[in-house]
């Protein structure tokens, strides 16, 4: 292996290197020898995720533009990048005395202009024309699951998808769901149906003025009414946490699955840079 070193600040050091390397597969058997420097490509994409440039806008230094994407791409239909992510997950609940399968999750979306691509719609609360990104994520703000999908499609109708392909221990530890209400009625149904609970959602009080922008004075009067349950606010902050990585600042990707690539991606580099990751 050449040795690589670090030229941009997202590129990786050599202990976030060793934590995920025995993750990467090798070149394929029977085949010609590798001759990419397959940490320059990581290196490449986590630059591409952090910065927000074009893919053939990379950078000299890193291997070819084609190269790189071809490797994006090929990984993650091998699903390399949410098996990287939930690896890191786990060490980092472990870190925290947690067990690697949380017992809350918190849902929410948040709908984001999409220029071009598949699956797009239009989202006439927030007026715009793109997807949906919906995350599930536990109490540290640590990311379960990620569906991207037309901005036209309701929470209530898309929420329960985020459960899809959840392996057995998962559901089994499970028993508290946060929502908002946007989930009222169909992901109540199915949450219930599929897990024998419903979702922990703030009543709506009368004179709420739902459906219309609130005043300062009136949000200050909902938090203390209680209105939002304590845990809402972390997939807020998991949302924030996605602003750092410009090639989320909108979705320029032409298809869903490498939307949601991306988020994995950006959540990985945000794991990385916590020490109880790179060890374990």
């Amino acid at each position: 292996m050449l040795k690589v070193e670090q030229v941009y600040p997202s590129d990786l050091s050599d202990t976030q290197w060793n934590a995920i390397k025995e993750l990467i597969p090798s070149a394929r058997y029977g085949g010609r020898p590798r001759t990419t420097n397959v940490r320059e490509v990581i290196n490449a994409i986590f630059y591409l995720t952090r910065s927000g440039c074009a893919w053939r806008y990379l950078p000299k230094s890193y291997p070819p533009w084609r190269t790189v994407y071809e490797y994006f791409s090929n990984w993650r239909r091998l699903g390399l990048w949410k098996k990287i992510h939930n690896r890191l997950r786990d060490r980092l609940r472990i870190s925290q005395g947690r067990d690697i399968s949380a017992s809350a999750l918190i849902v929410d979306s948040q709908s984001i202009r999409a220029a071009y691509g598949e699956n797009r719609g239009y989202d006439g609360f927030k007026r715009l024309r793109g997807r949906k990104r919906h995350i599930l994520v536990d109490t540290l703000g640590l990311l379960h699951s990620v569906r991207v999908h037309a901005a036209n499609l309701s929470d209530r109708s898309q929420g329960h998808r985020l459960f899809e392909g959840f392996p057995q221990y998962k559901r089994a530890r499970l028993d508290a769901v946060f929502a908002d209400h946007g989930y009222r009625g169909q992901f109540v149904e199915d949450l219930h149906w599929d897990f024998g609970f419903y979702p922990t959602i703030p009543a709506l009080r009368k004179n709420s003025g739902q459906g219309r922008r609130k005043t300062a004075k009136e949000k200050l009067a909902n938090r203390r009414l209680g209105k939002t349950p304590k845990k809402r606010w972390v997939v807020e902050r998991t949302f924030s946490w996605f602003n750092h990585y410009r090639r989320l600042s909108k979705d320029y990707e032409r298809k869903v699955a490498h939307s949601e690539s991306m988020i994995y991606l950006a959540m990985t580099q945000l794991m990385l840079r916590r020490p109880a990751c790179l060890t374990g």
